[in-house]
């Protein structure tokens, strides 16, 4: 998918990174980063709602067009719904954030691809053995953006793709004294201030079909949206599209 004025794009993209400082903290299931911006000014405010904008208007052009083709892979295979991809990563996402505060990763291991089990599982080990705890709590999901999918014979190589936007509050402590972790310049007080935060989803299906969580990025920029796929190479789709239109 090609988009006009890319040029345009990129270099609103390349100033707006040089204005946004973004203060470090380990942050959420995954080992996310949260934190504070710095002040724009009343310039990179101008750039920030023009890219935002722009953003915007992509993000709504790919919703549509994976929209359009899930609704027809739905009519045959059930698991392309999109209300049943919506409630798995809901539910996921809450069940995700509580396992890692809780440090308990068995709980969600059915609902993460074997890769990404051992990824955080990792993350989490390094986190305890230097005796931290994050500390997840008011947590909220206020939107879920299918913008990619991937349909293939069978379905081991089945993929989508959503942005998920969410907020809570998210620091870290020491597991001993339950001090909190603050970066450079950051008071107890900013660190458990509630920040919100977006992240790209991928599912991919099990060894039964059902879809699990494969992967989490906190790139969910113009160029990570247009890069996403739709398409279908599935033989059933195509014969079932063939005599459908």
């Amino acid at each position: 998918m090609k988009t006009p004025n890319t040029r345009l794009v990129v270099l609103v993209m390349i100033v707006l990174a040089s204005l946004l400082a973004v203060a470090p903290a380990f942050a959420r299931a995954g080992g996310g980063k949260g934190g504070g911006g710095a002040a724009l000014g009343v310039f990179g405010l101008i750039v920030y709602a023009s890219y935002y904008a722009i953003w915007r208007t992509v993000l709504m052009v790919k919703r549509l067009s994976v929209a359009n083709l899930l609704d027809r892979l739905a009519a045959v295979d059930g698991a392309f719904s999109q209300s049943r991809i919506h409630e798995m990563v809901e539910s996921t996402y809450f069940a995700a954030q509580n396992a890692w505060t809780n440090n308990n990763l068995e709980a969600i291991r059915h609902r993460m691809s074997p890769e990404l089990f051992t990824k955080w599982q990792n993350t989490l080990a390094a986190q305890t053995s230097c005796g931290h705890r994050n500390i997840l709590a008011d947590i909220e999901l206020h939107a879920i953006y299918l913008i990619g999918v991937s349909d293939h014979d069978g379905w081991r190589q089945d993929r989508v793709t959503v942005l998920v936007h969410g907020s809570m509050v998210d620091f870290v402590v020491h597991e001993d004294s339950q001090t909190v972790i603050c970066a450079a310049g950051q008071s107890a007080t900013d660190a458990k201030k509630k920040n919100s935060f977006w992240e790209r989803w991928t599912l991919s299906r099990d060894g039964t079909g059902a879809w699990v969580l494969a992967a989490v990025s906190e790139d969910a920029g113009i160029t990570a949206i247009l890069q996403q796929p739709n398409e279908s190479t599935d033989r059933r789709y195509l014969d079932w599209a063939a005599h459908h239109g």
